[in-house]
């Protein structure tokens, strides 16, 4: 690559050079700059979105005088005979740290609910013009369920088909809606020899012929005499969240991603959230709704929280002036909400790409509105907003909110 584009760009420029990919490596280590990050992001870069910032400032300051010393460096020299490395300018390690911890990282927000395209078709003199409408993001699960009762205790659950090739454990097993079913598969369990714990002996339910088709061994008599393979099962279902695909249609869907989460005061001052899912805030859009409402017993709003979103957490000014704060100390208490459920707020270091760690301070959860741990008051978020240069602000959210709900009404 690095070939193809010194031989493109020689087309219109002099002298293009170019220096081997782990020669950046070397002046990391030769500007003593492998202690900005953890050793662990040096290993493993996409752990923090800053390196590639490290990377930007080593190659802004990589000279040609520089690369001729890499060059001319030989590793079997006595470290006696070998001379000091110089820096670009006197303070520049300093300054590259500095500016590194500066780095106040965005992260994109998906704010569009529904994409419309106009797409014009002519045919002879007539011209037609469609409008497609999509929604961006996914509004359910994708198994269709049923509402129905039991046939022993007349409960009513969720209903869904599953191979029985799915069925893994005892507690599905226990689930089968059918109680014939239900006992010829325990019947089957019990001759392969029982639960391993949990789990289900491989090989009870299906086998393999020789040509390596799956072939049932489970079977049931039907009325004429016939043996009848079990294939699929149903497979009964106690879920919340759940809504009726279609009017008059037993279908139902399990939504899956929550749009937004509004925190409000209620009549006694008190904190409260409402979780808006996806599939809600489409009905609100499609009905010509506020996205953002108050339930009935809100008082105050307070603040949303969506996916991406940006908050200072763990500052003790309840009035912060951004214009007076260095983005060093920011970008410490800068995080983006990452994932979103009722009562369960996940945040993130802006900067910080291990999604699997928990550790603080990369990682705050909060779980209540109180002043225990994981408490909002505990961590006062601060809502902000990043423009295109990196620059924050603190914005009236409350008069947005109540200006929004006028133009609605």
């Amino acid at each position: 690559m690095s070939r193809t584009l010194q031989n493109y760009l020689s087309q219109g420029v002099t002298k293009v050079g170019i220096s081997p990919g782990q020669s950046t490596l070397m002046f990391i280590e030769k500007w003593r700059l492998h202690k900005i990050f953890k050793p662990e992001v040096y290993e493993t870069p996409q752990l923090d979105f800053r390196y590639h910032a490290l990377l930007a400032y080593i190659n802004a300051n990589r000279s040609k005088k520089y690369i001729e010393l890499l060059a001319s460096e030989n590793k079997y020299q006595p470290s006696s005979k070998r001379i000091l490395f110089p820096e670009p300018y006197k303070g520049f390690q300093d300054d590259v740290e500095y500016h590194i911890h500066s780095v106040l990282v965005s992260h994109k927000k998906v704010s569009k609910l529904i994409s419309s395209r106009r797409h014009k078709t002519k045919n002879g003199d007539k011209q037609f013009e469609n409008l497609c409408l999509s929604v961006r993001g996914s509004l359910h699960k994708e198994t269709i369920l049923g509402k129905r009762r039991s046939p022993e205790d007349q409960r009513e659950a969720y209903h869904i088909r599953k191979n029985l090739a799915q069925i893994k454990t005892k507690k599905q097993v226990l689930k089968i809606v059918d109680p014939t079913i239900r006992n010829r598969v325990l019947e089957a369990i019990e001759d392969a020899g029982g639960f391993c714990g949990e789990a289900i002996p491989t090989k009870v339910f299906f086998s393999k012929n020789r040509d390596g088709y799956s072939v049932p061994n489970l079977f049931l008599t039907n009325t004429k005499g016939d043996q009848v393979p079990i294939k699929s099962v149903r497979i009964r279902e106690i879920l919340s969240g759940v809504v009726q695909l279609k009017e008059g249609l037993n279908q139902y869907v399990n939504l899956r991603n929550n749009h937004h989460v509004l925190i409000y005061l209620n009549h006694d001052q008190q904190y409260c959230e409402q979780v808006v899912t996806f599939w809600e805030a489409i009905r609100r859009y499609r009905f010509g709704e506020p996205i953002f409402q108050l339930p009935e017993d809100g008082e105050e709003f307070v603040t949303t929280l969506q996916i991406n979103d940006l908050f200072l957490l763990d500052l003790e000014e309840t009035e912060l002036n951004l214009k007076y704060e260095s983005k060093s100390f920011l970008a410490k208490h800068l995080y983006r909400v990452q994932k979103l459920s009722s009562k369960f707020y996940e945040f993130r270091l802006v900067h910080h790409n291990d999604t699997s760690s928990t550790e603080f301070p990369y990682y705050i959860r909060i779980n209540n509105f109180g002043l225990r741990k994981t408490g909002w008051v505990t961590h006062n978020p601060i809502k902000v907003w990043m423009n295109a240069i990196g620059k924050l602000s603190i914005k009236d959210e409350t008069n947005e909110f109540k200006n929004a709900i006028k133009n609605y009404s």
